[in-house]
């Protein structure tokens, strides 16, 4: 159960990931922190993989993702001038268009104690996102096995993450801890943000 949670959560990643490639690739790379572990009971635990490796609650291509509506949770930084993440028009229609349905968890000042309190007590939401996981936590929870390798994931679900990776080899090199693991997808621009004076 817990690696069929893992691997609906790495999907859903990437759906976010080909998102934010859609914005237009570029040189600006900040880490969007992202990580799955933690037993739900949405999905059926007598699942059984077909031929291909790819559970049988899957679509191993196109949308939706899942055959039958899941719910994932996670652990979200928002600020105080953005609107709810449930209420962002992209992440509802990203919801109808995968079938997977994202409780969030949102976090403000206190996204740094939050998110250490889950990390340290085991109690983890299915995915961390711009929940600002440092380097050193993706690294020392990665070895534990708390964040999955995204290593094999993407070269496998990933074909658009990996073909900008290509095109700009910078993005694994940032992605890529010191054990060669990735356990964490980057935010990538090419837009310089915008500033108001």
């Amino acid at each position: 159960m817990l690696k069929l949670n893992r691997f609906l959560a790495m999907i859903i990643t990437l759906v976010m990931i080909i998102g934010l490639a859609g914005c237009a690739p570029g040189s600006d790379v900040t880490d969007v922190d992202v990580s799955e572990e933690k037993e739900t009971g949405t999905v059926r635990e007598d699942s059984t993989e077909v031929s291909d490796g790819v559970p049988d609650y899957l679509n191993k291509e196109g949308f939706p993702i899942v055959k039958k509506p899941i719910t994932l949770t996670a652990m979200v930084y928002r600020t105080s001038a953005q609107p709810p993440w449930k209420d962002i028009l992209a992440w509802q229609e990203y919801e109808k268009m995968t079938g997977i349905k994202i409780e969030w968890e949102e976090l403000t000042s206190e996204v740094t104690e939050k998110r250490n309190l889950a990390l340290a007590s085991g109690e983890y939401p299915d995915l961390f996102y711009r929940a600002e996981v440092t380097d050193i936590e993706l690294i020392k929870y990665g070895v534990q096995g708390v964040f999955i390798t995204l290593n094999d994931l993407i070269e496998e679900y990933a074909p658009n993450f990996k073909a900008l990776a290509e095109k700009y080899p910078s993005l694994l090199k940032t992605a890529r801890m010191p054990d060669g693991n990735i356990y964490s997808f980057v935010q990538f621009t090419d837009s310089d943000p915008v500033r108001i004076n």
